[in-house]
């Protein structure tokens, strides 16, 4: 019975063994979960280092679904026109800073969430938080995020999200067509590079056709933005892109 009982209470002791500093955080320290981990492995106690490498991650995906939680509810709340009130605005850019500087926390104490760590869920829930985050750190985690998915440790589709945006703030042409622009309650799509192979490269990250995606777009058709085409060219490239559609 004691055998049974001793690393359940071990792992109950490594929830209670925090400072003052993370109870307030509600981050457990990684440092002292480690250390409870290694304890165990050097007295192979296997399942008490096994249950405490559990208690880290599931900490890791808390923190992750809390944070997108928020996201997502302040982003419900913008209007459909594509307007961004005043007041929300900045709710959601304060929400958004402070989201990302705990993710950064999170990364630095947990690792980069991959499906080891945090699970699918706990990967969907950082990258959407990444892609709401500055360029110089989108950039960084899609970095990370590639070598992950090197080794099936990460969402394909997300890769494809990120890149998207990522080379919207560079100025260049979106690949997977992910990213939407609605201005003066008019949405189009952000500028695609190689159109013609856009199903294609879909396909390979696990993202259905164009064609499908529009509707949840609020784009029936498929037509650039006129605020990022020329004016004179705005009409014949819609007429272009429908034809080419109807052809697939």
């Amino acid at each position: 019975m004691k055998k049974f009982f001793l690393p359940i209470l071990l792992t109950l002791a490594a929830c209670l063994v925090v400072s003052a500093q993370e109870v307030q955080s509600g981050i457990p320290s990684y440092d002292n979960l480690q250390s409870l981990a290694m304890d165990a492995l050097n007295r192979q106690d296997y399942k008490t280092a096994y249950n405490t490498y559990c208690l880290m991650d599931s900490v890791y995906c808390k923190q992750l679904k809390t944070m997108c939680d928020e996201d997502q509810r302040l982003r419900h709340l913008l209007p459909k026109d594509g307007t961004w009130p005043d007041s929300l605005r900045r709710e959601i850019q304060t929400t958004d800073s402070l989201n990302i500087v705990r993710l950064q926390e999170l990364i630095a104490q947990y690792g980069f969430p991959t499906y080891d760590n945090v699970g699918h869920q706990g990967v969907n829930d950082a990258s959407l938080l990444a892609q709401h985050s500055e360029p110089e750190f989108l950039h960084w985690f899609l970095e990370q995020a590639k070598s992950a998915a090197d080794n099936g440790n990460f969402d394909l589709t997300w890769i494809a999200y990120m890149t998207d945006r990522d080379l919207d703030h560079q100025d260049k042409p979106q690949l997977y067509g992910t990213q939407g622009l609605t201005r003066d309650g008019l949405t189009g799509m952000a500028l695609i590079d190689d159109i013609e192979h856009l199903n294609e490269r879909r396909k390979s990250v696990g993202i259905g056709p164009i064609e499908d995606y529009l509707p949840h777009m609020d784009m029936p058709d498929f037509y650039f933005h006129p605020s990022l085409v020329d004016y004179r060219q705005y009409s014949q490239e819609c007429k272009r892109l429908q034809h080419w559609l109807k052809s697939k």
